[in-house]
């Protein structure tokens, strides 16, 4: 069996926390596309806030609620 990964707004590296394209400046939903999505392929199964580039930084937007099994839409890969 063949798995792959849907090119829906869920995984889109243009989606912000508030479910608004970035790029177009639209709100979406959660199964929206578009011919502009931008697949966010470093967010895996694996990532949380522990391995996350600002992690405990002054440029996490959610510091007072990250920790370990975390996972917000603005990660970035450490």
């Amino acid at each position: 069996m063949n798995i792959g990964s849907a090119n829906i707004c869920l995984n889109c590296a243009n989606l912000s926390d508030n479910f608004e394209c970035g790029l177009h400046n639209t709100e979406v939903e959660m199964n929206s596309f578009c011919d502009d999505h931008q697949h966010n392929i470093n967010l895996n199964k694996e990532s949380s806030c522990l391995n996350c580039a600002s992690y405990q930084q002054s440029d996490c937007n959610y510091s007072d609620r990250s920790g370990e099994g975390m996972l917000c839409f603005d990660w970035k890969k450490a």
